[in-house]
């Protein structure tokens, strides 16, 4: 009997360690046209499965029946390049418009994409009695859906889990949700109602950038979850950032006409992915003792930052923090010369590194 899936290009499960985003999946599904695959199916519609908003009446799909297909590097999937090593198990779940792959590994289960043709959404709750936890990296990426409820019990949203998807409107996440992932959302062209944020402790770099929701903020500063600081849209100058931020993430950038930046929030502890990429006003920057995290392309093509004072607390320089910043001349660390030792300093930030330094400073 012809097998109902054929291929499913496989994405790595390390994508939730943030990995470059990639053009995401492609889904290829053959139905059976067999008519005892046909009488297996069960009797539901679709909204008895998808179109639900409540958590407890989310899909808590039966793996044993017609959605136990398993498919592993040994034997459907071992065409690809992209092999599992990790020993997680694939299987399909459909019924009518209804179709998502999860991936079960070590007790944890993750949609792994959608394949359905329903616009109308809700993610399983459960699969084999386990709650979903995690939306992969581009489940849901460059598809046709227009609304979708993530289920409770899902606490973290992937790279690029929705990039691309044209005409997607809506998307409501539970209270349980507490990450998203660089470019979840980006490049969504009709999202204009994203309800479910204030839970959310750690948000990745243009997350929800070039969606109407994002465009259309108004706020100085919008800062959403717990204390994350999305967009800035004043108006320029030298500009203190709010008391309460604990995090910055993409919000300034090309914001050329920022001249000075204050770092009046004592509880900040990161500055996230792009922060203030393209901020060519800044001509310098002090970064106080309580961050401990300066994310990829935070400060990249500053192009008139000519001085940079690092507080001591400062664990970890990303990758191309300082970027093409070639105007730095001098660099103040409030730590000692074995402190900075210890920094872990991604590549790209040759500038920073080979610039005049000086410890202990004030």
């Amino acid at each position: 009997m012809e097998t109902r899936l054929a291929h499913i290009l496989r994405k790595s499960p390390s994508r939730r360690n943030g990995a470059s985003m990639r053009k995401i999946i492609a889904i290829i599904l053959l139905i059976s046209l067999c008519l005892s695959l046909s009488a297996c199916r069960s009797d539901k519609t679709p909204s008895d499965t998808g179109n639900v908003s409540a958590a407890d009446n989310a899909p808590d799909v039966d793996p044993n029946g017609i959605f136990g297909e398993e498919i592993t590097s040994k034997n459907k999937l071992s065409d690809s390049t992209d092999t599992d090593s990790r020993g997680g198990v694939f299987r399909t779940v459909d019924e009518g418009d209804y179709g998502f792959a999860v991936y079960e590994d070590s007790g944890k289960v993750s949609v792994y994409a959608y394949y359905g043709t329903d616009k109308n959404v809700t993610t399983p709750y459960k699969f084999n009695g386990t709650v979903v936890t995690e939306i992969f990296g581009g489940a849901f990426a460059h598809t046709s859906v227009v609304s979708v409820s993530v289920s409770e019990g899902v606490t973290f949203i992937g790279e690029g889990a929705f990039t691309g998807s044209q005409l997607l409107e809506k998307i409501t996440l539970p209270s349980t949700v507490t990450e998203i992932n660089d470019g979840a959302f980006y490049g969504c062209p009709k999202l204009i109602d994203i309800k479910g944020t204030a839970g959310l402790k750690k948000v990745g770099g243009f997350a929800f950038n070039d969606t109407p929701w994002y465009d259309t903020i108004s706020d100085e500063f919008a800062v959403i979850g717990d204390g994350i600081l999305i967009k800035y849209g004043g108006a320029g100058g030298n500009v203190t950032i709010p008391e309460g931020v604990k995090c910055i993430v993409s919000a300034f950038r090309g914001k050329t006409d920022v001249t000075g930046i204050e770092f009046g929030s004592s509880v900040l502890a990161e500055i996230g992915y792009g922060s203030f990429d393209g901020c060519t006003g800044l001509h310098t920057v002090v970064i106080p003792d309580s961050v401990k995290k300066i994310g990829i392309g935070s400060f990249a093509n500053c192009t008139s930052l000519e001085e940079v004072t690092l507080g001591g607390g400062v664990t970890e320089i990303g990758q191309s923090a300082f970027l093409s910043c070639d105007a730095i001349a001098k660099v103040k660390y409030t730590g000692s010369e074995s402190d900075w030792e210890k920094l872990s300093i991604g590549e790209g930030n040759e500038r920073l590194t080979e610039a005049k330094r000086e410890y202990g400073a004030k």
